[in-house]
């Protein structure tokens, strides 16, 4: 079995963020002005931003922030930094003629007819959607959730975009509970359900409709892709029907590879999938890895806690026990913080007293209890870990 390419240190991030939630004075990621409505100068700005490649800063009414130490769960979609905007509209006619073909004409694999039943939720992101694009499809466990019959289940959407000033007056008029976006990956709430939304060049769309449907991905269910627009499900892998946790490729890096394998953790308990012998041997050989070096272990304390909150606020104690005590996070949590996991899950399981239910706020303080840089890691997941984290911060005080 391959090792493992160790990080060479967590990977920096820089993203955009701006928060739309009306009247609330939020903040994504705990820092900046309170917003209340986004102008138009500010949603250009931000459009020229996320279009033109200049990730550099955080616009959060017209205040830049740096964003720092923040690793990906998955590997970046689209370079941007290399798409300025002429390519941008040049793209957009290159690519055009990819729409007159099917997805499974295209990239191969099985395309079929369905009805996937959507939510009134997934209904109002289309019609938002709509208005700046004609290309867009539902992807990933949210299909596979709506093949199940679960309509209420988190959606991730990916569109084509070809206009900028049509993307300006979406970003500006959304109406939606809460805008985040980071690199080109928008994030909102509606109805109380997690959307998020992947806006891309046109020819970046089609080059990511190519890498899911060439299984460029961490599990067989992240190959399903649905276009509302024709019915059309393109399932590579044959994953609509599966029950099972199946793993696509493992990651090779350490950190990137725990990242997966946490969301596999997650997913396979929200898609009720069995986890598979793959996934399992997946997990051993994540499990055995050694966080001894620095650097290694910075990048999967960044992985475990930026998802600590949406994990343990859904995992048995069983699975949480077993994961903070396997080899990799012990050796991790131990050389970049000093903190003796084995110890934390002992004074965790004894303030629960038995109690099975998720309680994080328990093990937030016995695993990292007053560490103010182990902290400051739980606020850098996305939108929706971060308010899951604020949430268990504020429970009981």
């Amino acid at each position: 079995m391959a090792p493992f390419r160790q990080a060479q240190g967590p990977e920096r991030v820089e993203g955009q963020m701006m928060q739309m939630e009306k009247g609330t004075g939020q903040r994504g990621r705990g820092q900046g002005n309170p917003v209340t409505h986004i102008d138009r100068h500010t949603a250009h700005q931000t459009a020229q931003h996320w279009l033109c490649g200049n990730y550099s800063a955080l616009i959060d009414n017209h205040r830049v922030i740096a964003d720092r130490n923040v690793p990906p769960r998955r590997s970046p979609r689209v370079n941007l930094m290399q798409l300025g905007r002429r390519h941008f509209l040049h793209a957009a006619g290159f690519t055009a003629a990819a729409g007159f073909f099917g997805a499974g004409d295209v990239f191969g694999g099985t395309t079929r007819s369905v009805q996937l039943v959507l939510a009134a939720q997934d209904e109002a992101v289309l019609t938002w959607l709509r208005g700046f694009t004609s290309e867009v499809r539902l992807v990933g466990s949210a299909v596979l959730a709506r093949s199940k019959g679960d309509a209420e289940a988190p959606a991730h959407w990916i569109a084509a975009l070809v206009r900028l000033d049509v993307l300006v007056e979406a970003l500006s008029t959304s109406g939606f509970q809460g805008l985040y976006t980071s690199g080109s990956t928008a994030f909102f709430t509606v109805g109380g359900r997690e959307v998020s939304v992947e806006l891309l060049p046109r020819e970046a769309f089609f080059e990511r409709l190519k890498e899911l449907g060439g299984g460029q991905v961490g599990y067989d269910h992240d190959t399903l892709v649905y276009d509302p627009a024709t019915n059309l499900l393109t399932d590579p892998l044959r994953a609509e029907k599966t029950k099972g946790m199946r793993v696509t490729r493992g990651a090779k890096d350490i950190a990137a590879a725990f990242a997966q394998l946490l969301d596999g953790f997650i997913e396979s308990r929200r898609l009720a999938l069995e986890r598979t012998l793959g996934f399992k041997r997946f997990r051993n050989r994540v499990f055995n890895s050694s966080g001894a070096k620095p650097e290694v272990a910075e990048a999967v304390c960044a992985v475990l806690l930026a998802r600590f909150v949406t994990w343990v606020s859904a995992a048995p104690v069983q699975e949480i026990e077993a994961i903070l005590h396997c080899r990799l996070v012990v050796s991790s949590l131990r050389t970049a913080f000093g903190i003796d996991a084995r110890a934390s899950i002992h004074t965790a399981k004894a303030a629960l007293a038995g109690d099975d239910a998720p309680n994080p706020r328990v093990w937030i303080e016995a695993l990292l209890g007053s560490n103010e840089r182990a902290l400051g890691l739980l606020r850098t997941g996305d939108a929706f870990d971060q308010l899951r984290t604020r949430a268990a911060l504020l429970s009981n005080t």
